[in-house]
């Protein structure tokens, strides 16, 4: 790991704090920053897998976070000044740019946390790459989690409600990555989420298999239910190929019981 200054660092960071309030000095002064700590000698292994398809810098690991850290009280005492600094951001077409937007929307006040839907829903509704999607729901959604997860999953409900696809992906995706940390208060709520979404057949099976997965982390013996009250209700062989892909996310009794479940649908349907 390469070794940084971070007095240094932290100096740099705290110069940024100048551009807050002109955008598009802000974005240049970022990238001049990130450009100081780009790796330009430093080559990736030729199998190297990127985490994202966008524009990106080779940086140290710690410069990120610490970029992050600086700038949080910066941003909350000037709340005002991150949506103009998040358009400015995205403009630009590296990674870290949008990242970097997508955090300081997480700063947002609880006093604008319609906005920031608002917001979040118009960015998810174009073209993205999917580590930049992920980067949103992680980043840009930290205090509407924290301010209600009521809130966030109604929030979630409405992308994955919509008829433009492209949000509707993007609510799959934000309800998978939430799943780890929701409250178990709002399980009922979450597989009243899930349920139309297993019998959608507009909904492609390995987005469906992730969601499954994590969900039967959470909550194994609910997700059983689940899926056996899907096939109760569902008709077609397609219900069935679904339950079978699930099984193995199961545990080795609520699988048994899913799969009795599956000869049942098929007994009845045949």
């Amino acid at each position: 790991m390469p070794s940084i200054d971070l007095i240094r660092l932290r100096k740099q960071i705290a110069r940024l704090g100048i551009f807050l309030e002109v955008p598009d000095e802000f974005v240049s002064a970022y990238k001049g920053l990130l450009e100081f700590y780009h790796q330009w000698a430093h080559h990736q292994h030729e199998e190297h897998i990127p985490n994202s398809f966008m524009l990106m810098y080779d940086l140290p690991p710690q410069v990120i976070p610490e970029i992050e850290l600086g700038l949080r009280p910066f941003l909350h005492a000037k709340s005002h000044v991150i949506f103009p600094l998040a358009d400015a951001l995205r403009k630009d077409l590296h990674f870290e740019c949008s990242a970097l937007a997508a955090f300081m929307l997480g700063q947002i006040s609880i006093e604008e946390i319609q906005a920031l839907k608002d917001y979040l829903t118009t960015w998810l509704e174009i073209p993205l790459d999917k580590a930049l999607v992920e980067t949103i729901f992680f980043k840009a959604t930290e205090s509407l989690q924290q301010t209600d997860q009521q809130v966030y999953l109604t929030f979630l409900q409405t992308l994955l409600k919509s008829s433009n696809k492209r949000l509707a992906n993007a609510g799959l995706i934000g309800l998978t990555l939430f799943l780890p940390s929701v409250k178990i208060d709002y399980l009922p709520k979450l597989l009243n989420i899930v349920s139309p979404l297993i019998q959608d057949r507009d909904v492609r099976q390995e987005n469906l298999e992730i969601l499954i997965r994590e969900l039967a982390r959470k909550s194994p013996v609910e997700t059983g239910y689940l899926i056996r009250q899907v096939l109760s209700d569902t008709e077609g062989k397609f219900i069935e190929t679904l339950a079978r892909a699930f099984l193995e996310y199961l545990p080795a009794e609520t699988a048994d019981t899913v799969a009795k479940a599956i000869k049942l649908h098929a007994a009845r349907t045949n």
